[in-house]
């Protein structure tokens, strides 16, 4: 067998090659290094524009918050219950012109709305409506004057 040996010229030539390649290596880090550092950079006036934006989205948020809601009032309420129940008793006397006999629920007239509540008799009919702690009656024969006529005090108050 043959032994080889290396020689001095074998041993500085790999030397060169290893610190030819080190030398390859750190400028291919410093190259990366450079490109995150860039784009950490270009992030930054993108967030400085962003922020008047988060700022004014915030103090809006939080002057908002600050209102309550719009809520029904309780006379408003009941004005719309005296309008369902006008609803409710027109689309009856619409079944019981058209058909000649009174319906048996408020959902064969298409009127069968929350609140309602139909009670048919033999000839006559009434409606009870609820809402809160609050109970109205109509009887069939009533004027529905008041009833068809409650939604203007809510229409004038819009305006």
């Amino acid at each position: 067998m043959s032994e080889q040996r290396f020689t001095r010229p074998d041993i500085a030539a790999d030397l060169v090659k290893d610190i030819i390649k080190q030398k390859v290596e750190d400028v291919k880090q410093a190259r990366a290094a450079a490109v995150a550092a860039k784009k950490r950079r270009n992030r930054l006036p993108l967030l400085l524009g962003l922020l008047p934006l988060l700022v004014g989205l915030t103090v809006w948020n939080v002057l908002r918050a600050g209102h309550p809601p719009v809520v029904i009032s309780p006379a408003d309420r009941v004005a719309s219950l005296k309008f369902k129940i006008y609803i409710a008793a027109e689309a009856i006397e619409a079944y019981r012109t058209t058909h000649g006999v009174i319906p048996a629920t408020l959902k064969q007239v298409g009127a069968d709305m929350q609140g309602l509540t139909y009670v048919p008799g033999d000839t006559t009919w009434s409606i009870v409506g609820r809402v809160d702690s609050t109970s109205i009656t109509y009887r069939h024969g009533q004027p529905l004057g008041p009833f068809s006529s409650a939604y203007q005090p809510m229409q004038r108050r819009r305006k």
